[in-house]
């Protein structure tokens, strides 16, 4: 099937892609996130069930994500070899693979190699696709429109899945995601090939090629998830610890994840209208000040009010960053990158959540956190300082 994204390119080298390729190819990478989406729900679940510790759960989880990050490396340094259908094709076997497993098994070796088949699956699809975006004509605007979707999608699982954990525990949260894989794989042969990627025209001169700056920003991007992730992978044990029931969190993750669309919405309506820098620092800010409140204070209320925020400040910034990625490297490479650079920071979150959560407790979880955001932000002045061609950041 040909589709408008893999003949037609926009006036600046861009690829266009189609409002119904566009919705198809999205609901095909939710698919494959559908796991991170619910990650609190079923480390939570399996915890309950299982009788799990944290550190069980969260190097589960940690392995998982790791595996992403490997397969998408692996797939990003030759990404414009590939066909980013078939890459989804085969992604989406593995995902089927692993999820259904994990419905069945209550192991833990067992559970771990369904969700490493899983990992593999995700790695494949979100490093083709992140690359295909990469390569539109505006790069910040179509990961905008990818982190609002994942949003909504996010949204309806939040919703919907505590309903099925309350009543079949853990395999309720995986027969979920391997539904919405059966549902992902129907809209597959949707996804464009991406065979336009060596007509690409945009400069690799200049800030255009791969060097320090790339290196920095994506390094960026692993510890800002890293940080987020640390928190995030326990969000359901945070508002156990706050006194609420699976359920209620659930609909606050919910209601999180509506609110979550405004943040990439913000980033679409800026665009660089402020430049880089200074929408990312004033956003870190804020994620310092919520993770210092959801860790540190034990209260609904707190809890309620703080956690819409977490996600939302993270997919706020993201677009930038990748709008920065795209200008180290308009070939799409580094956002192919992106994939491993965001998964392997999830694995290292959910790892060093495992351990602080269960050797030293919630208020040193927030201290790391804290740190890491800084550390982002050291980073992110780096990165401009080593692109000539932004001298309005300079």
């Amino acid at each position: 099937m040909n589709t408008e994204a893999d003949r037609d390119t926009g006036s600046h080298g861009g690829l266009i892609i189609s409002t119904p390729v566009l919705v198809a190819t999205i609901f095909v990478i939710c698919t494959a996130f559908s796991s991170q989406m619910l990650t609190p729900l079923w480390v939570g679940a399996i915890i309950d069930d299982y009788q799990f510790t944290e550190r069980i759960a969260g190097r589960i989880a940690s392995i998982e994500f790791i595996i992403v990050g490997i397969v998408s490396l692996l797939i990003a340094a030759r990404v414009h070899l590939f066909n980013v259908r078939s890459l989804s094709i085969v992604g989406l076997v593995c995902l089927l693979l692993g999820n259904g497993g994990s419905v069945l098994v209550t192991e833990i070796t067992l559970l771990t190699v369904c969700r490493i088949v899983a990992g593999i699956g995700k790695g494949l699809i979100v490093a083709g696709i992140f690359s295909l975006f990469a390569r539109t004509a505006s790069p910040t605007r179509s990961f905008a429109v990818l982190n609002g979707s994942y949003s909504a999608f996010s949204a309806g699982f939040y919703l919907i899945v505590p309903f099925f954990v309350e009543r079949d525990g853990a395999s309720g949260a995986f027969m979920i995601m391997f539904i919405i894989t059966v549902l992902g794989s129907l809209l597959v042969w949707c996804v464009p090939t991406g065979r336009t990627a060596p007509t690409v025209t945009r400069s690799t001169s200049g800030p255009g090629s791969v060097g320090l700056a790339g290196i920095l920003v994506l390094s960026a991007l692993v510890i800002i998830w890293a940080g987020n992730s640390a928190i995030w992978t326990f969000i359901e044990r945070i508002g156990v610890r706050a006194g609420l029931e699976i359920t209620r969190i659930g609909a606050v993750l919910s209601f999180s994840a509506l609110l979550t669309i405004l943040g990439p919405t913000l980033a679409h309506i800026l665009h660089t209208r402020y430049g880089y820098r200074k929408p990312i620092i004033i956003a870190l800010s804020m994620k310092i000040i919520v993770a210092a409140v959801l860790c540190n204070i034990i209260s609904s209320t707190a809890f309620i009010f703080t956690t819409p925020l977490l996600n939302l400040i993270a997919l706020f910034i993201i677009p930038y960053l990748m709008g920065l990625m795209s200008i180290a490297d308009p070939k799409g490479r580094l956002a192919a990158a992106a994939a491993a650079a965001m998964t392997a920071g999830n694995s290292l979150g959910s790892y060093i959540g495992g351990i602080t959560v269960t050797e030293a407790g919630y208020g040193v979880l927030s201290m790391i956190s804290i740190s890491l955001f800084v550390l982002v932000m050291v980073l992110i002045h780096l990165t401009i300082k080593q692109m000539p061609g932004m001298k309005s950041e300079q």
